[in-house]
């Protein structure tokens, strides 16, 4: 709950020390790790999609809720499987939320686990199934 701190590695002496740039109450992560695109960060706070600006970790905007889910990104997108099962593709805009598709990707249980992205194939699972999905075009 102490939200975000940016920090700058400084070396004194073959010392390493850090020096805090900004901190920020709008990006508690939990269970996922933010990401860090063209100067911004998106991540869950709690369990709402923000996104910061990087260098002054001012907030840019607050999306839908995903729940205690996970991120990664690919080709300019977040993909976003929240903790429901739910898989969320929103695109990575620091002016504006978008959330591009959304659908029920798996059932029962929590998901808690990252999504895998390979060669176009996205892999996720939860404690009661798994499935892959080609986002390959076509």
């Amino acid at each position: 709950g102490t939200g975000a701190e940016s920090f700058k590695l400084i070396k004194e002496n073959n010392e390493l020390k850090t020096e805090s740039q900004w901190k920020s109450k709008s990006l508690k992560t939990k269970f996922s790790s933010p990401i860090l695109w063209e100067g911004h960060l998106y991540g869950l706070n709690e369990n709402r999609l923000t996104c910061l600006d990087a260098t002054n970790g001012s907030l840019k905007w607050r999306g839908n809720k995903y729940g205690y889910g996970q991120i990664i990104a690919a080709s300019g997108h977040l993909i976003i499987l929240g903790d429901s099962g739910d898989l969320s593709l929103v695109e990575m805009n620091p002016d504006k939320f978008t959330e591009k598709a959304s659908f029920k990707a798996l059932t029962g249980g929590r998901t808690w686990n990252y999504p895998a992205l390979s060669k176009g194939l996205l892999f996720i699972r939860n404690s009661h199934e798994m499935a892959c999905y080609d986002l390959r075009r076509k």
